[in-house]
């Protein structure tokens, strides 16, 4: 299904379709291409930003979903008009130990880029950062100093 999708971009609009779509077992199944599609070229993925930033708002939502939107969200240049909404999400996953670390370290990655054209957030992300260092896994601490590095190069 990935080559489908990459060898047309009506295809991904088909794949986006079911990714957004109430079943979210089939919505869950499609998310996990479409970081692969979004990779090569994240232009794709810009007209569905509210849309999946919405889908990350839903009461109900799988882990693998919101792996794969939070990851796919790294690679995109997020429209001003949603960046507001994305860091609100962003920064509710990093505050929360509940959500899986995977989209936590994807969701400082989003937060960081966001930060580049909202500087006066970085001041708060670092803050967030480093109050779940002491309590966070390995792959958490080292997506950390990554996104720490990244935020001090800015200043």
């Amino acid at each position: 299904m990935l080559e489908w999708v990459k060898t047309d971009p009506s295809h991904f609009t088909q794949l986006m379709t079911l990714v957004l779509g109430p079943d979210l077992k089939v919505a869950d199944q499609a998310s996990r291409i479409m970081p692969e599609c979004v990779i090569p070229n994240p232009t794709l993925f810009v007209p569905y930003i509210g849309d999946v930033l919405n889908r990350l708002q839903a009461p109900k939502l799988t882990d693998s979903l919101r792996l794969n939107i939070t990851r796919a969200l790294q690679y995109v240049s997020i429209p001003e008009e949603h960046q507001g909404l994305a860091a609100d999400i962003l920064f509710g996953y990093l505050a929360n130990p509940d959500i899986p670390v995977a989209p936590r370290c994807f969701g400082m990655s989003v937060l960081a880029n966001i930060c580049a054209d909202i500087p006066e957030l970085a001041a708060e992300l670092r803050l967030i950062i480093e109050e779940q260092i002491p309590h966070s896994s390995p792959a958490f601490r080292t997506r950390a100093k990554q996104v720490m590095k990244q935020l001090n190069r800015r200043k």
